[in-house]
Protein backbone atom coordinates (compact mmCIF):
# COMPACT_ATOMS: atom_id res chain seq x y z
CA UNK A 1 0.00 0.00 0.00
CA UNK A 2 2.60 2.65 -1.08
CA UNK A 3 2.50 4.28 -3.77
CA UNK A 4 4.83 5.02 -6.30
CA UNK A 5 5.67 9.08 -5.53
CA UNK A 6 6.01 8.07 -1.83
CA UNK A 7 8.24 5.10 -2.93
CA UNK A 8 10.28 7.48 -4.97
CA UNK A 9 10.56 9.98 -2.11
CA UNK A 10 12.49 7.19 -0.06
CA UNK A 11 14.32 5.62 -2.76
CA UNK A 12 12.31 2.50 -1.32
CA UNK A 13 14.03 -0.18 -3.52
CA UNK A 14 14.11 -4.21 -3.47
CA UNK A 15 17.23 -6.68 -3.19
CA UNK A 16 17.00 -9.80 -5.11
CA UNK A 17 16.71 -13.25 -3.00
CA UNK A 18 20.09 -14.47 -4.20
CA UNK A 19 23.32 -14.72 -2.40
CA UNK A 20 25.20 -12.66 -5.07
CA UNK A 21 22.85 -10.40 -6.95
CA UNK A 22 24.72 -7.02 -5.32
CA UNK A 23 27.73 -7.94 -5.39
CA UNK A 24 27.56 -9.15 -9.47
CA UNK A 25 25.99 -6.23 -9.94
CA UNK A 26 28.88 -4.05 -8.54
CA UNK A 27 31.40 -5.97 -10.58
CA UNK A 28 34.85 -7.19 -9.50
CA UNK A 29 36.64 -3.90 -9.52
CA UNK A 30 35.75 -2.94 -5.64
CA UNK A 31 38.58 -3.11 -3.57
CA UNK A 32 38.03 -5.91 -1.07
CA UNK A 33 38.67 -3.08 2.23
CA UNK A 34 35.51 -1.41 0.34
CA UNK A 35 33.15 -4.03 0.55
CA UNK A 36 34.06 -4.92 3.69
CA UNK A 37 33.56 -1.65 5.28
CA UNK A 38 30.39 -0.89 3.36
CA UNK A 39 28.10 -3.36 5.97
CA UNK A 40 26.31 -4.82 2.91
CA UNK A 41 28.17 -8.05 2.48
CA UNK A 42 28.90 -11.16 4.57
CA UNK A 43 32.14 -12.48 4.53
CA UNK A 44 32.80 -16.19 4.63
CA UNK A 45 35.70 -18.23 3.18
CA UNK A 46 37.28 -15.49 1.04
CA UNK A 47 33.70 -15.20 -0.49
CA UNK A 48 31.37 -12.18 -0.16
CA UNK A 49 27.74 -12.95 0.21
CA UNK A 50 24.89 -10.16 -0.08
CA UNK A 51 23.47 -9.28 3.45
CA UNK A 52 20.13 -8.40 2.20
CA UNK A 53 18.50 -11.01 0.29
CA UNK A 54 14.84 -10.98 -0.69
CA UNK A 55 13.70 -7.76 1.39
CA UNK A 56 11.85 -4.45 0.54
CA UNK A 57 14.62 -1.89 0.93
CA UNK A 58 15.15 1.22 3.05
CA UNK A 59 17.68 3.21 2.30
CA UNK A 60 19.03 5.80 5.33
CA UNK A 61 20.43 8.84 4.60
CA UNK A 62 22.38 11.31 6.71
CA UNK A 63 21.92 14.95 6.98
CA UNK A 64 23.02 15.59 3.91
CA UNK A 65 21.72 13.43 2.06
CA UNK A 66 24.31 10.71 1.30
CA UNK A 67 23.20 7.37 1.74
CA UNK A 68 24.88 5.44 4.56
CA UNK A 69 22.92 2.39 5.41
CA UNK A 70 20.17 -0.15 4.63
CA UNK A 71 17.59 -1.66 6.04
CA UNK A 72 15.67 -4.40 4.69
CA UNK A 73 11.76 -5.80 5.97
CA UNK A 74 11.10 -9.13 4.45
CA UNK A 75 8.20 -10.18 2.31
CA UNK A 76 7.31 -13.32 3.33
CA UNK A 77 7.63 -15.10 6.63
CA UNK A 78 10.51 -15.48 8.03
CA UNK A 79 13.32 -14.23 10.83
CA UNK A 80 14.28 -10.87 11.20
CA UNK A 81 11.51 -8.96 9.89
CA UNK A 82 13.03 -6.31 9.69
CA UNK A 83 18.28 -6.35 8.78
CA UNK A 84 19.80 -3.28 9.03
CA UNK A 85 23.00 -2.11 8.15
CA UNK A 86 25.77 -3.04 10.93
CA UNK A 87 27.19 -0.39 12.35
CA UNK A 88 30.20 0.83 10.50
CA UNK A 89 32.82 4.21 10.20
CA UNK A 90 30.04 6.12 8.33
CA UNK A 91 27.04 4.85 10.14
CA UNK A 92 26.27 5.01 13.70
CA UNK A 93 22.46 4.13 13.99
CA UNK A 94 22.41 6.49 17.80
CA UNK A 95 23.28 9.19 16.04
CA UNK A 96 20.78 8.92 13.31
CA UNK A 97 17.10 9.42 12.37
CA UNK A 98 15.50 8.13 9.35
CA UNK A 99 13.59 10.50 7.01
CA UNK A 100 15.62 13.31 8.82
CA UNK A 101 16.84 14.43 5.53
CA UNK A 102 13.51 14.29 3.47
CA UNK A 103 11.78 16.59 6.48
CA UNK A 104 14.70 19.08 6.26
CA UNK A 105 14.19 18.98 2.07
CA UNK A 106 10.70 19.60 1.98
CA UNK A 107 10.36 22.34 4.91
CA UNK A 108 12.44 25.78 4.66
CA UNK A 109 11.67 26.15 8.45
CA UNK A 110 10.45 23.03 10.34
CA UNK A 111 7.58 23.18 13.52
CA UNK A 112 7.83 20.31 14.82
CA UNK A 113 9.22 16.55 14.56
CA UNK A 114 7.45 13.24 15.03
CA UNK A 115 9.47 10.80 16.73
CA UNK A 116 8.32 7.29 15.70
CA UNK A 117 10.23 3.70 15.89
CA UNK A 118 10.23 1.92 12.63
CA UNK A 119 10.45 3.02 8.92
CA UNK A 120 6.86 1.95 7.96
CA UNK A 121 6.00 4.54 10.57
CA UNK A 122 7.68 7.55 8.61
CA UNK A 123 6.31 6.62 5.07
CA UNK A 124 3.07 5.42 6.53
CA UNK A 125 2.67 9.01 8.22
CA UNK A 126 4.09 10.60 4.94
CA UNK A 127 1.30 8.88 2.94
CA UNK A 128 -1.28 10.11 4.55
CA UNK A 129 -0.19 14.02 4.93
CA UNK A 130 2.21 13.92 8.08
CA UNK A 131 5.37 14.70 6.81
CA UNK A 132 7.00 15.86 9.67
CA UNK A 133 7.81 12.22 10.96
CA UNK A 134 10.67 10.51 11.34
CA UNK A 135 12.56 7.15 13.26
CA UNK A 136 14.85 6.40 15.94
CA UNK A 137 15.28 2.94 13.67
CA UNK A 138 15.58 0.11 16.09
CA UNK A 139 17.69 1.92 19.11
CA UNK A 140 16.39 3.27 22.06
CA UNK A 141 15.49 7.61 21.08
CA UNK A 142 19.14 8.68 22.02
CA UNK A 143 20.52 11.86 23.43
CA UNK A 144 22.63 12.15 20.38
CA UNK A 145 19.45 11.81 18.08
CA UNK A 146 17.78 14.15 20.50
CA UNK A 147 20.62 16.86 20.35
CA UNK A 148 19.86 16.58 16.34
CA UNK A 149 16.29 17.19 16.20
CA UNK A 150 16.67 20.09 18.56
CA UNK A 151 19.16 22.60 16.15
CA UNK A 152 15.92 22.25 13.35
CA UNK A 153 12.55 22.25 16.10
CA UNK A 154 12.05 22.84 19.94
CA UNK A 155 8.58 21.07 19.22
CA UNK A 156 8.80 17.14 19.34
CA UNK A 157 5.94 14.71 19.40
CA UNK A 158 6.95 11.03 20.47
CA UNK A 159 4.69 8.67 19.15
CA UNK A 160 6.00 4.67 19.94
CA UNK A 161 3.71 1.40 19.70
CA UNK A 162 0.55 0.91 21.82
CA UNK A 163 2.19 -2.37 23.51
CA UNK A 164 4.74 -3.09 26.16
CA UNK A 165 8.12 -2.54 24.37
CA UNK A 166 6.72 0.90 23.10
CA UNK A 167 6.00 2.21 27.02
CA UNK A 168 9.58 1.03 27.96
CA UNK A 169 10.86 2.92 24.70
CA UNK A 170 8.49 6.20 25.59
CA UNK A 171 9.78 6.05 29.50
CA UNK A 172 13.76 5.57 28.21
CA UNK A 173 12.97 8.82 26.00
CA UNK A 174 12.45 10.84 29.18
CA UNK A 175 15.75 9.23 31.00
CA UNK A 176 17.62 10.24 28.10
CA UNK A 177 16.20 13.88 27.54
CA UNK A 178 16.72 14.58 31.17
CA UNK A 179 19.57 15.99 31.01
CA UNK A 180 18.94 18.43 27.87
CA UNK A 181 15.70 19.99 29.26
CA UNK A 182 15.29 23.76 28.88
CA UNK A 183 12.23 25.97 29.40
CA UNK A 184 11.60 26.63 25.99
CA UNK A 185 11.80 22.85 24.91
CA UNK A 186 8.40 20.85 24.14
CA UNK A 187 8.65 17.80 24.12
CA UNK A 188 4.77 15.65 24.45
CA UNK A 189 3.87 11.77 23.95
CA UNK A 190 1.47 9.74 22.01
CA UNK A 191 0.19 6.92 23.54
CA UNK A 192 -1.65 4.43 20.76
CA UNK A 193 -3.32 1.48 21.92
CA UNK A 194 -2.17 -2.08 22.37
CA UNK A 195 -1.49 -3.66 19.09
CA UNK A 196 -1.47 -0.24 17.35
CA UNK A 197 1.11 1.36 15.78
CA UNK A 198 1.35 4.90 13.80
CA UNK A 199 1.44 3.12 10.55
CA UNK A 200 -1.48 1.19 11.63
CA UNK A 201 -3.26 3.99 12.82
CA UNK A 202 -3.30 6.35 10.41
CA UNK A 203 -4.51 3.78 7.93
CA UNK A 204 -7.29 2.68 9.46
CA UNK A 205 -8.29 6.42 11.25
CA UNK A 206 -6.69 8.74 8.83
CA UNK A 207 -4.63 11.97 9.03
CA UNK A 208 -7.71 14.39 10.82
CA UNK A 209 -7.29 11.52 13.81
CA UNK A 210 -3.64 11.44 14.25
CA UNK A 211 -3.65 15.53 14.11
CA UNK A 212 -6.18 14.95 17.19
CA UNK A 213 -4.11 12.39 18.90
CA UNK A 214 -0.93 15.32 18.94
CA UNK A 215 -3.56 17.73 19.77
CA UNK A 216 -4.23 15.58 23.15
CA UNK A 217 -0.67 14.78 23.89
CA UNK A 218 0.62 13.96 27.10
CA UNK A 219 3.31 16.46 27.94
CA UNK A 220 6.82 15.74 29.18
CA UNK A 221 6.47 16.80 32.71
CA UNK A 222 2.63 15.57 32.81
CA UNK A 223 4.18 11.68 31.72
CA UNK A 224 6.98 12.29 34.16
CA UNK A 225 5.02 12.84 37.11
CA UNK A 226 2.38 10.47 36.35
CA UNK A 227 4.92 7.95 36.56
CA UNK A 228 6.21 8.65 39.46
CA UNK A 229 3.28 8.61 41.10
CA UNK A 230 2.76 5.08 40.20
CA UNK A 231 5.62 3.94 41.61
CA UNK A 232 3.72 3.34 44.85
CA UNK A 233 1.59 3.88 47.20
CA UNK A 234 1.20 7.62 47.84
CA UNK A 235 -0.87 7.62 51.13
CA UNK A 236 1.85 6.17 53.00
CA UNK A 237 5.26 7.37 54.48
CA UNK A 238 7.02 4.63 53.54
CA UNK A 239 5.36 4.61 49.70
CA UNK A 240 5.55 7.89 49.45
CA UNK A 241 9.82 7.26 50.76
CA UNK A 242 9.89 4.77 47.88
CA UNK A 243 8.38 6.83 45.53
CA UNK A 244 11.38 9.85 46.33
CA UNK A 245 13.90 7.33 46.26
CA UNK A 246 12.89 6.28 42.22
CA UNK A 247 12.49 10.61 41.33
CA UNK A 248 15.17 11.81 43.01
CA UNK A 249 18.00 10.45 40.99
CA UNK A 250 16.13 11.45 37.63
CA UNK A 251 15.77 14.80 38.67
CA UNK A 252 19.49 14.80 39.81
CA UNK A 253 20.03 14.40 36.05
CA UNK A 254 17.95 17.46 35.16
CA UNK A 255 20.91 20.57 34.72
CA UNK A 256 18.65 23.23 34.08
CA UNK A 257 18.71 24.85 37.10
CA UNK A 258 15.06 26.48 36.82
CA UNK A 259 13.33 23.06 35.67
CA UNK A 260 15.37 21.30 38.06
CA UNK A 261 13.81 23.76 41.02
CA UNK A 262 10.42 23.01 39.43
CA UNK A 263 10.47 19.66 39.39
CA UNK A 264 11.90 19.44 42.71
CA UNK A 265 9.13 21.98 43.96
CA UNK A 266 5.96 19.36 41.80
CA UNK A 267 7.20 16.27 43.70
CA UNK A 268 7.76 17.93 47.24
CA UNK A 269 3.76 18.46 47.32
CA UNK A 270 2.94 15.17 45.83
Amino acid sequence: NISGETAKKFNIGFAEDKWDALSNHLGKDIPVNELESSGLFSHKDNKFYDRFRGRIIFPIRNIKGEFIAMGGRIIDEGEPKYLNSPETAFFNKSNELFGLFEVKEAEKKIASLIVVEGYMDVIGLHQHGIKNSVASSGTAFTQEQLRKILSYTNNIYIVFDGDEAGQKASWRAVENALPLLREDIRMNFIFLKEGDDPDSYIKEKGKEAFIKLADEATSFSDYFLQTVKKQDDLSSIEGRSMVAQFAIPLVNKILNPTLKEAYISELSHI
